[in-house]
């Protein structure tokens, strides 16, 4: 069963899965010696025993009961619904490799569409796939170098145009292309948890019933996770930042210095001057002269300290600077502003 990403929640999925198993032992009980099925997921995986002379007819049967699990659709529209028949087989130790052909036939369904019941594997063809990873790896590396989510995306689309040039192409060699192609992806962008990203990442390609579906998965996840990594430098930018405006709102009343936030903060003076303007767009400086005078602003309306005293208070020991510096950022002088908002 495929559906879009958290279109359904655990417990709508185990009801489809239940119903999908209870149609075929339904159907199939009847016409075979044994049956044995069970739930994985998103799949039900499932052995037949029968008699030789009703090969055709377990395969209409199973046509038959995938055409009432179909029905689903009607009451879950964000479902479809496939099913892949491996080789008959007359000896046990067969079974391993009839149902690793199924295994590989349900991919089938990203280029034959789902809602068919898939037997056939096509021709061997040359996908030429580490051809197109050997260009795909050029540019995702150039993507994650620039934290480029538009080029990460042209990259994807090269190997998505490869594709559909290719005649009669096996889905089982689209998805693994894929998987190799988010491995890469993982490599170059260095990402943290790796190997569960991965698994996460492939679980939700077991879920398009389309390769149109499969590359808007893999161009997700090089976005989400390009946008991640540009969102922690972010931070890591804006964190020193912050916590130099925390400091300047702590001792604002302190004389203060360029050399002394940074320190603080633990950069250098120059680096730190210049990523306070880059984020704030005004210099350390300027910044320290309007919480001071914000401050005095609110001293002025509502305390009746003499003037000389907010001045102290707010940093400044000279009261002439201090006037001076109020009135050239608000345009009146403190006593005034006192009579007017005090």
């Amino acid at each position: 069963m495929d559906c879009e990403e958290n279109a359904l929640g655990n417990l709508s999925v185990d009801v489809l899965m239940d119903k999908a198993k209870e149609i075929l032992e339904r159907n199939l009980k009847d016409k075979c010696l044994e049956l044995a099925m069970e739930i994985r997921g998103f799949y039900c995986l499932g052995f037949v025993n029968y008699e030789g002379r009703y090969q055709d007819e377990i395969r209409r049967v199973l046509k038959n009961a995938l055409n009432q699990i179909e029905i689903q659709k009607a009451i879950f529209k964000q479902v479809d619904f496939s099913m892949s028949l491996g080789s008959a087989s007359k000896e046990l130790r067969e079974l391993p490799d009839s149902a690793q052909e199924a295994q590989k036939l349900i991919y089938q369904r990203l280029v034959k569409g789902s809602g068919r019941l898939l037997e056939y594997m096509g021709e061997e063809n040359s996908m030429q796939g580490e051809k197109m990873l050997d260009r795909y790896l050029r540019e995702i590396t150039h993507a994650a170098e620039t934290l480029s989510t538009e080029l990460a995306d042209q990259a994807a689309e090269y190997l998505q145009e490869k594709v559909r040039t290719i005649r009669n192409p096996r889905g089982c060699e689209i998805q693994e292309l894929i998987s190799c192609a988010a491995d890469i992806f993982g490599a170059c962008v260095q990402m943290q948890d790796r190997l569960a990203e991965l698994e996460k990442f492939r679980k939700q390609c077991e879920q398009c019933s389309s390769v149109d579906r499969l590359f808007e998965c893999l161009k997700k996840f090089q976005q989400e996770y390009i946008e991640k990594i540009v969102e922690s430098r972010e931070n890591e930018r804006v964190r020193p930042v912050r916590k130099a405006k925390e400091y300047i709102q702590n001792h604002y009343g302190e004389p203060l210095s360029l050399e002394e936030v940074s320190e603080e903060v633990g950069l250098s003076p120059n680096y730190f001057s210049v990523l306070f303007k880059k984020t704030q767009g005004e210099g350390f400086a300027k910044y320290l002269i309007n919480v001071r005078i914000e401050q005095a602003k609110v001293l002025l309306r509502e305390t009746n300290y003499p003037i000389v005293e907010i001045c102290r208070r707010v940093g400044y020991n000279d009261l002439k600077h201090f006037t001076q510096t109020f009135e050239k950022v608000t345009e009146i002088k403190p006593s005034t502003y006192r009579k007017l908002y005090g």
